[in-house]
Parts: C-alpha cells; sequence; structure tokens
C-alpha cells in the first residue's frame, strides 16, 4: 500500500470515529433530555392530580375575589370544602371559613369558576340557563372499618361519626388520614321559574317536552355522562335551544 493510500485510509477512519463518537454524544444529551421531561411531566402531574383524601374540590388553593352585595370585594386564596360545605380561605397560615353568605353577591375563583350563595350555601354556578345551572359538593366521611358487634362492617353505619375529626379540626387540613375514605357527590340543580330541580333525564324531559326529542337525536350519537359538569351543561343547554355542533 502507498503512503499516499494508507495516509487516506487513516483520515477516512478518523473521520467515520469522529462521527459515530459525535452523533452517540448527540444521542446521550437526547436521551437524557427526554428522560428530564418525562420526570418534570409527572411532578407536574402529580402536583394537579386531586387528593382522593382531600376534602377540597379542587386540587389547590387559588386566587378567589368576594364580590359583597354592597358594592366591596376582598381578594383571598380559597378552595370549597365539600365535607362541612364551606367556602375556605387562607388567612395568616390559617384556613376559615367565609360566614355570612347572604352578604355575598358571588366568588369569582381563577379566571372562570363562579360560586354563588344558594340557601345558605355555596354552588358552583354552570350556567346562565333558566335561573342558573348549578352543581353542590357533598362529601361523606367513612371512618375506619371496624367490626361491630354483630360482625358487620361499622363503618356503613357510621359515616356520619367524625366528631374525632371535628375536634382535631382535620376536616380542614388537605388530606384526611388514609385510614379514612371520603364519599364525593356532586348533585346537579336547574331553577325554573325560582324553583329548584334535581337534573335527570325524567325531570329535564317532563320540565321540556318540546325538547325531548332533540335530546334523544343527540344522545344517539353522544352518550353523556350527567354526573359530568360539561355533559350536564351541554344537556340542559339543548332544552334551550343551544344544539351543539358536531
Amino acid at each position: 500500500m502507498s503512503a499516499e493510500v494508507s495516509k487516506l485510509w487513516i483520515l477516512c477512519s478518523m473521520s467515520v470515529t469522529y462521527d459515530l463518537k459525535y452523533k452517540t454524544k448527540i444521542m446521550k444529551r437526547i436521551y437524557l433530555l427526554a428522560c428530564l421531561f418525562v420526570c418534570l411531566s409527572a411532578v407536574s402531574a402529580q402536583e394537579t392530580k386531586p387528593d382522593a383524601h382531600s376534602p377540597y374540590v379542587f386540587p389547590a388553593f387559588q386566587k378567589g375575589v368576594v364580590y359583597f352585595l354592597n358594592g366591596d370585594s376582598s381578594v383571598r386564596s380559597m378552595n370549597y370544602n365539600g365535607v362541612t360545605e364551606e367556602m375556605v380561605y387562607l388567612e395568616s397560615g390559617k384556613m376559615l371559613a367565609i360566614d355570612h353568605p347572604e352578604t355575598i353577591s358571588r366568588i369569582l375563583l381563577g379566571e372562570t369558576t363562579v360560586f354563588e350563595p344558594v340557601n345558605g350555601k355555596f354552588c358552583q354556578r354552570l350556567a346562565d340557563y333558566g335561573n342558573g345551572l348549578y352543581v353542590s359538593f357533598k362529601y361523606t366521611v367513612l371512618p375506619p372499618s371496624s367490626p361491630s358487634a354483630y360482625g358487620s362492617d361499622a363503618s356503613t353505619t357510621a359515616s356520619t361519626n367524625w366528631s374525632h375529626l371535628e375536634g382535631q379540626s382535620m376536616l380542614y387540613e388537605l388530606s384526611l388520614p388514609s385510614d379514612y375514605k371520603l364519599l364525593k357527590v356532586k348533585q346537579y340543580t336547574l331553577y325554573v321559574d325560582q324553583k329548584p330541580y334535581k337534573v335527570n333525564r325524567s325531570i329535564v324531559k317532563q320540565l321540556f317536552p318540546d325538547k325531548a326529542n332533540s335530546l334523544k337525536t343527540y344522545e344517539k350519537k353522544h352518550k353523556l355522562n350527567l354526573k359530568d359538569p360539561e355533559d350536564v351543561r351541554t344537556f340542559i343547554g339543548i332544552c334551550y335551544g343551544k344544539m351543539p355542533t358536531d
């Protein structure tokens, strides 16, 4: 092999080796960045995931504005407690419940979530149909299971006996003890002519008999879950002529 050919072969080998090393280095960086992205996504998901043991409706306290009937307003960090059925705010590190709801016009949580006083309690207003479409939150504490005298599960008969928790103000903590369970219920109510009507298919079709066919036609194509707020809003919207576009 001539000297020129040998030199050319050596240069080509060095070029290939360098290229492979460079590509390997780039691939390692891409892999590390991908791992970092997955880790950050997992952390973000953990931060926003609702806690099954939390008595609060929203995953975290958020900025809220209270609008009073007299025109005043107040800004606080708030969340709704489904167990005590109170709007709770943070004040100097303490959790306090908003009282005298009759003096309040509405509460704006975040950018779009509105709560209004209804029969002495705060309910989330979903839409302006009728006199208002609302959802109320009712969480029931189920204490740890313990065998009763007759061998049955005592928790089924003591679901409202949480005086021990109340005495320690545990109902306002961000999360209840892990051996306690929460039964979380949402109740949707539509007000028509100032009268409340529970939202279910039977009652709504009685209220709006002329919309029964429209509801039936829409539900043939779309399965509506009347436990989901968006589906409830759609269901009632059809009754008021707001047919969604497919």
